[in-house]
């Protein structure tokens, strides 16, 4: 009887060390590549406006589940100039959350956040939509039912231009 119980303590022990490993490793094996244009469709659906990551991504787990990404830009209705550039951002999620089933973002990190408002020459502006066709809706975060709840938002190293061409 104890060596049946001891096989069954090693095979429960081995399993749980590589569910371990899988959610450490696991997030390193992911090819973000791929996966680039559908999360960018799914961010410009919440947004309201067309978003490109053209940066590195990572996803980390532990100790805080979270994800990363570099260089993404907002870009224009109108005109060359993007309405937002950043340069960074980190977001945080509670692991207890992500336990039941819910999003709770502890914090959203943006490093060098560019806003560029414009209104051009022709009074077209680079952040609103040029007719019914083209306006986005915009769901936000909660409107998709993806985020239940927010912690913080941390800025740094931001400038907010707006320029008027006409």
């Amino acid at each position: 009887m104890g060596r049946w119980i001891s096989r069954v303590v090693l095979v429960v022990l081995a399993v749980f060390a590589s569910l371990v490993a899988l959610v450490v490793v696991g997030p390193q094996l992911i090819d973000w590549d791929r996966n680039r244009g559908a999360l960018e469709s799914v961010l410009s659906n919440v947004v309201g406006y067309q978003v490109k990551l053209e940066g590195q991504m990572s996803l980390q787990t532990l100790p805080r589940p979270g994800f990363m990404v570099e260089r993404v830009r907002v870009l224009p209705f109108a005109g060359q100039v993007d309405i937002a550039q950043l340069d960074q951002v980190k977001i945080t999620a509670s692991l207890m959350a992500l336990f039941g089933l819910r999003l709770e973002l502890e914090e959203v990190a943006v490093d060098r956040l560019q806003v560029s408002l414009v209104t051009l020459a022709s009074g077209a502006k680079n952040y609103e939509p040029d007719g019914p066709v083209a306006k986005r809706s915009g769901a936000g975060l909660t409107g998709f039912g993806l985020v239940s709840g927010l912690g913080q938002v941390r800025l740094g190293d931001g400038v907010i231009r707006w320029r008027d061409e006409r």
